[in-house]
């Protein structure tokens, strides 16, 4: 298995794309996803969001869904089931 170095990753996109441009901010919101810093990712989304981008809309859903989950799992865990 190949480790992920997210800082590495966040250098690069800042260095390819540049920090003023939406593409990193998408970016960035889908590192911090996969770090499961959802409330980082989903700030970032909810500013790409107001700007109409489609992109950040699903990232944003992908993240209430992994919420929603992992509720449900504390849920089953708590109750014993």
């Amino acid at each position: 298995m190949i480790p992920r170095d997210y800082d590495k990753a966040e250098k690069i996109a800042l260095k390819k794309i540049g920090e003023k441009s939406d593409n990193y901010s998408l970016m960035i919101g889908k590192i911090e996803r996969k770090k499961k810093n959802f409330a980082k990712a989903k700030e970032l989304y909810e500013r790409l969001i107001q700007k109409n981008n489609s992109s950040a809309i699903y990232e944003y859903g992908k993240i209430i869904e992994e919420e929603e989950k992992a509720t449900q799992n504390i849920g089953l865990i708590i109750n014993g089931n």
